[in-house]
């Protein structure tokens, strides 16, 4: 992710963002965890897992189920 950073990422998260509807953007892994905030706000996601994501998106998932 990180060695395409600008020339892959930026747009397809603006792709995706304009498409999502109802649905979030999350990144996670090694591109991201160093830099959350920058990743956060250079490509208007709506979260950034630090970390291998895997197994922390399930979580994110259960615990937001339970607030619907």
């Amino acid at each position: 992710m990180a060695a395409r950073f600008k020339e892959t990422v930026i747009s397809l998260c603006d792709t995706i963002n304009k498409h999502k509807k109802d649905a979030w953007l999350i990144l996670g892994g090694y591109g991201p965890s160093p830099i959350p905030e920058y990743i956060l706000n250079k490509v208007n996601c709506d979260a950034v897992i630090v970390g291998e994501a895997e197994n922390t998106i399930l979580e994110v998932i259960k615990d937001n189920l339970k607030e619907l």
